[in-house]
């Protein structure tokens, strides 16, 4: 199946919102602050019946009424087994959910819808999404701070040794 993808803005002008289409789907991602939001419209004629994205520490899910949620280590799935709450041509549901302050950053990552064995499952890759922060950032980031510390060090080191070598020189006047 070919896929036509747009990692477009969503919004013209606005770098925190993206859409993501095939010719049944669509995926649009919005990020405000630390909360992630994922609006999927069903543009088949069969009803959506689990969706999976993937996450690093993300929490407070809010899926669509009636819905299951299973949270893995890498990814999470929202779905339901009941028709009536599915997602149904011409509809639209929304997942939220809010990241953790500690490790991880916006990325990209794959998608997968299902439509309950109706249909072949729909899977969009470089949907946006939380992942872990790279150990090479976090060494840098790192390194630099102490850089900076030793930087700090040395010229405070050097100011006052340069007083005190003034005051030595005779800069200083008795006065009697």
């Amino acid at each position: 199946m070919i896929q036509v993808l747009l990692s477009t803005l969503f919004i013209a002008g606005n770098p925190t919102a993206a859409k993501f289409e095939s010719d049944q789907l669509q995926i649009a991602v919005s990020v405000s602050a630390q909360i992630y939001t994922w609006t999927i419209t069903n543009n088949s004629s069969h009803p959506v019946m689990r969706v999976q994205f993937g996450q690093h520490q993300l929490y407070n899910h809010l899926v669509p009424p009636d819905w299951n949620l299973q949270i893995k280590k890498d990814h999470f799935f929202a779905w339901t087994d009941q028709v009536l709450y599915a997602i149904r041509p011409g509809q639209s549901r929304t997942i939220t959910a809010r990241v953790g302050s500690a490790g991880a950053i916006l990325g990209q990552g794959p998608a997968w819808v299902d439509f309950g064995g109706v249909r072949e499952p729909v899977r969009f890759e470089g949907v946006w999404c939380p992942v872990p922060e790279p150990f090479s950032k976090i060494v840098v980031i790192a390194l630099t701070l102490i850089v900076i510390a030793v930087a700090h060090v040395l010229l405070v080191t050097r100011s006052s040794r340069l007083a005190c070598a003034t005051a030595d020189r005779g800069s200083w006047k008795l006065v009697q």
